[in-house]
């Protein structure tokens, strides 16, 4: 668990840097930029303890190399059969890439989602954050739009290669590198403020990540904002059960606001370094 913490730390602190640092370019109807950063420099100039020096970006990020990342690999060699050439070792995410563009769009989605709930009338509107949420792949999990016999071909190609002892060519059409069976990955999705919380939680804890329950399958960014951790546990409970996961009205839906699929890049040293 505690390593656990280390990790969420340090994904949460490179993804205020980046929501920080974009903020300044996300173009919306004028006055109504998302929070408080209408300059993006002077507010990134403002952000006391979330702006991070290039030396505590370093800790934090010798922090995880050195200490988790070599678990997160024992771990996930064990828990996965591979099925790739001897000498082909798993490796473990280094960063994970969240276009500019795509970042701009979702927090406006969000902004979208927050005024159509305004116009509702709904009791919880406003959308207060973003949480990041740390997650793996599955043993199975194959590169995105990519099919199993496309990765077995990629395999085969690269392996009659080495056995002819061959150069590996730049123009094959994904690299190894790029197998993402059980790598750590992120996702996220929007928070709401919990004013009726208990009194133990921090304010900080008080944003409590969620999904739409929708009463109206043709309005599903209508609706409840409802806690997505509960949701996770009732779908885990369900999935023991084997019963639906659905949600139990038949005219509603729940709707997630989740967004994943981000470029996870393995350690890659640059070029100069021994």
């Amino acid at each position: 668990m505690k390593n656990l913490k280390r990790i969420k730390k340090y994904v949460l602190l490179i993804f205020v840097s980046i929501s920080l640092a974009s903020c300044g370019t996300i173009k919306l109807e004028p006055g109504n930029c998302i929070g408080t950063c209408a300059d993006g420099i002077a507010n990134y100039e403002k952000t006391g303890s979330h702006k991070i020096t290039l030396e505590r970006s370093r800790n934090l990020y010798n922090n995880y190399n050195e200490k988790i990342k070599p678990a997160i690999k024992t771990v996930q060699e064990f828990n996965i059969e591979r099925t790739v050439t001897i000498g082909e070792e798993y490796q473990p995410t280094d960063f994970v890439i969240i276009k500019k563009e795509v970042l701009e769009c979702y927090l406006k989605f969000l902004k979208e989602v927050e005024q159509k709930n305004k116009e509702a009338g709904s009791a919880h509107s406003e959308i207060t954050g973003v949480a990041v949420f740390l997650g793996a792949n599955g043993p199975n999990e194959l590169l995105i739009n990519k099919t199993s016999a496309f990765n077995d071909q990629m395999r085969k190609e690269r392996q009659a290669m080495r056995n002819a002892r061959t150069r590996e060519s730049d123009t094959l059409p994904v690299p190894l590198d790029e197998d993402i069976r059980g790598r750590l990955t992120m996702f996220l999705a929007p928070t709401y403020y919990d004013s009726i919380a208990e009194e133990s939680l921090s304010e900080e804890q008080r944003h409590v990540p969620f999904f739409i329950k929708a009463d109206n399958a043709n309005e599903p960014y209508v609706g409840e904002y409802s806690n997505l951790l509960v949701k996770f546990h009732q779908m885990n409970m369900n999935a023991i059960s084997r019963s639906s996961n659905r949600s139990a009205s038949g005219s509603g839906t729940d709707t997630s606001l989740n967004l994943d699929e981000f470029t996870q890049m393995p350690p890659k040293k640059p070029k100069g370094v021994q």
